[in-house]
């Protein structure tokens, strides 16, 4: 967290296992930002990884947010594809097909 006097002005979360850090959360308000605390931040949190002795440090993906992406760019972070797979049971397969449908479903009638 960075403070400016009693006030946070910004603030991260950033989990850790293995080598592996992750940013998860990063905000702050308006004089963080005008502050750029963030940044500060988030220099420190890499460092602290670092020093934990991690090998990554996962900037998560950045919601498409264009300043967010170019940020992160400039701190030198590298693009890697992300596969995701699960396994579902026979509760999970009928919830996944009733979302496709209603999905389907409220888009041709303009909901």
């Amino acid at each position: 967290a960075a403070y400016l006097g009693v006030s946070m002005i910004a603030g991260d979360w950033v989990f850790y296992w293995n080598e592996h850090a992750v940013a998860w959360h990063e905000a702050g308000n308006s004089e963080g930002r005008r502050l750029r605390a963030v940044q500060s931040i988030f220099c420190a949190a890499i460092q602290a990884a670092c020093e934990a002795g991690c090998r990554w440090f996962d900037f998560n993906p950045s919601g498409g947010f264009s300043g967010v992406e170019a940020f992160k760019e400039g701190l030198g972070a590298q693009r890697l594809p992300f596969h995701s797979y699960r396994r579902l049971n026979g509760f999970g397969k009928v919830q996944r097909a009733c979302r496709f449908l209603k999905q389907k479903y409220m888009r041709r009638c303009g909901l």
